[in-house]
């Protein structure tokens, strides 16, 4: 008997949840409209980073094997790094070349001058590059010899549209284990 009596309780509770499941059906239901999610920048490794007209998804360091630098951006001597940029949008490109120019300059923290390129895509004034390429800027960087290895490193750039308005600038800093 007690069976049949909680048979009987959840039938008549599955039929009212049923007859509520009807009934919200029916109801009209105002649908506010999807916001347009706005994609965050991803940058790692403490890079800073001031963009002009430019839209940059990811920047990053990397190993010469693709691995990711640790975000306290510790390396060996003679270790190369890449800092990867990644440009959506922002370059003016004519007959599906865009002509990029990047400069970098890499200081020791006791304000050692090591590098000072001030365009390193001077080979591409005339040819330009595919914009699909154009989408990832990769920039070097290499301490080969350091006497003192409490000094850090800082790696100061700029990337730049040589025939658009579009421009960005950064920089950031690395140390010698």
């Amino acid at each position: 008997m007690k069976n049949n009596f909680f048979r009987a309780v959840i039938m008549v509770l599955f039929i009212a949840a049923l007859q509520n499941v009807a009934a919200q059906a029916t109801k009209p239901v105002v649908v506010a409209k999807a916001k347009p999610v706005v994609a965050k920048t991803k940058i790692k490794n403490n890079i800073q980073l001031k963009t002009n007209g430019f839209k940059v998804s990811q920047a990053y360091l990397t190993f010469d094997d693709g691995t990711a630098v640790p975000q306290d951006n510790k390396v060996e001597l003679d270790q190369k790094i890449t800092l990867l940029l990644i440009i959506d949008e922002g370059w003016k490109v004519t007959d599906s070349l865009v002509y990029p120019g990047a400069s970098e300059k890499i200081t020791l923290s006791n304000g050692y001058l090591v590098l000072n390129n001030e365009d390193l895509f001077t080979a591409y004034n005339e040819t330009g590059v595919s914009a699909a390429d154009a989408r990832y800027i990769s920039l070097k960087a290499k301490i080969t010899q350091m006497d003192n290895k409490k000094n850090y490193i800082i790696v100061k750039f700029n990337v730049w549209d040589k025939k658009g308005t579009s421009s960005l600038s950064g920089s950031y800093k690395f140390f010698i284990k």
